[in-house]
């Protein structure tokens, strides 16, 4: 059987690891949010710079 002091150290270590998985999910969570920021950043900017390249062509006034 195992002392008192022996199954505290079991629940406190089991415990640990439960807190450690609750932080893993939820920077994961992190991660995934993050990730799709980037995303919608990425396709804002080339949406910008499509939109920027029209105006550029419609400006363009050949030198002579």
């Amino acid at each position: 059987m195992l002392c008192p002091k022996r199954i505290s150290e079991i629940e406190e270590r089991f415990i640990t690891a439960s807190l450690l998985e609750e932080d893993i999910h939820y920077l994961f969570r992190i991660a995934k949010m993050a990730i799709e920021i980037h995303e919608q950043n990425e396709m804002k900017n080339k949406l910008i710079i499509r939109m920027h390249n029209k105006k550029l062509v419609r400006n363009y006034v050949p030198s002579t």
